[in-house]
């Protein structure tokens, strides 16, 4: 049974380190592609997968902060907020912060405490999300 968590977090790391290499690349071409329905709806289902597979994987807080991120794209996608040089920037440093939990969980088998990084985004851009 062991081999077998072993096999699930070693994929479980192949797969967040995929999605969070794609969640920089899109994020980064957001200023010059605000409006850009295709990259947003990708960069959601990355957000989304991430989240998933870390909650299902046992880790909260990568989990949470995904789902921050996530629920912030949802808001995107609906027209309900806009995509500004400020947003970019916090959600590239909370993609940082998830790059350095991924990396915590592969070495350590522990996550980081992400619940500064969680609140400064959800206070920074006035969200209530229920979690």
């Amino acid at each position: 049974m062991k081999n077998d968590l072993s096999f699930f977090k070693d994929l479980y790391i192949q797969t967040a380190n995929e999605y969070l290499a794609n969640l920089q690349n899109g994020i980064r071409q957001l200023p010059s592609n605000p409006k850009n329905n295709e990259l947003i709806n990708q960069i959601y289902i990355d957000v989304h997968s991430l989240k998933s597979q870390s909650i299902a994987m046992g880790y909260k807080n990568t989990g949470v902060l995904s789902g921050v991120i996530e629920h912030i794209f949802k808001t995107v996608k609906d027209g309900k907020i806009q995509v500004s040089d400020k947003l970019i920037t916090l959600i590239l440093n909370s993609v940082e912060k998830l790059k350095s939990s991924v990396n915590k969980i592969q070495t350590d088998n522990r996550e980081i405490d992400l619940s500064e990084q969680i609140e400064r985004l959800k206070r920074e851009l006035e969200l209530k999300i229920n979690f």
